[in-house]
């Protein structure tokens, strides 16, 4: 018996609807690759040579490779909860990068209240379906595919996090800053250090619940 394992790992739509700039979108793409390429690597030292996309040749230290969002691999035994273990390597890596972008900012912001938006900002689903022989794959494919789309389907519903009022362009996401004089010197002052290039930090989006803001 041999199990087939897709997992998929979000958001996607919420980083394009919520993008103000080109940097934005491209840093909510870069992102999802990392966490992409964090899930195949555990898959790939779970279950050795059982990848079918991406290649683990490609995944190697230093690698420029763009992973799509879903991960696809063939196990000899029952995954069990060892899907488990690929979401808390994917959040593991969610985290080192949230650690990255905080960091210019991190004594000027509501630091606890962004930890928990990023770890409420991960989706990962995943899905397997057993098959007896290759000609079953195409069956157990579709099978998968569409328990997945189910899940996704399925939403998750959080507590959200935070008390602070929120200006009206945030929606009901909380902001990080304590006021919006803060927050405008905040961006001349890291516009000015972009200028002078000294300055090297990224965009991260942060979310409570299905909303997000950004730091800037």
């Amino acid at each position: 018996m041999k199990y087939l394992f897709v997992c998929a790992i979000g958001p996607v739509q919420d980083f394009i609807a919520t993008a103000r700039r080109s940097r934005d979108l491209w840093y909510g793409s870069w992102m999802l690759s990392e966490l992409s390429k964090a899930a195949a690597k555990k898959v790939d030292v779970l279950f050795p040579k059982s990848l079918v996309f991406p290649d683990p040749a490609l995944l190697e230290t230093g690698s420029r490779l763009n992973v799509p969002n879903k991960i696809s691999a063939i196990f000899e035994e029952d995954p069990g909860q060892r899907g488990e273990e690929v979401r808390e390597a994917v959040a593991f890596r969610m985290e080192e990068l949230g650690e990255d972008a905080l960091k210019p900012v991190k004594d000027r912001i509501d630091y606890p209240l962004a930890q928990q938006q990023i770890k409420d900002l991960l989706e990962f689903y995943w899905v397997s379906v057993p098959f007896q022989s290759d000609k079953d794959y195409p069956e157990a494919r579709d099978r998968a595919e569409a328990l997945l789309a189910a899940r996704k389907a399925t939403r998750d519903f959080k507590q959200a996090k935070g008390m602070c009022p929120n200006p009206r362009w945030m929606g009901h996401a909380n902001r990080l800053f304590q006021n919006l004089n803060t927050r405008r010197e905040m961006s001349l002052s890291l516009r000015r250090k972009r200028k002078s290039k000294t300055f090297t930090g990224i965009t991260m989006p942060v979310r409570v619940s299905n909303s997000q803001a950004w730091i800037c």
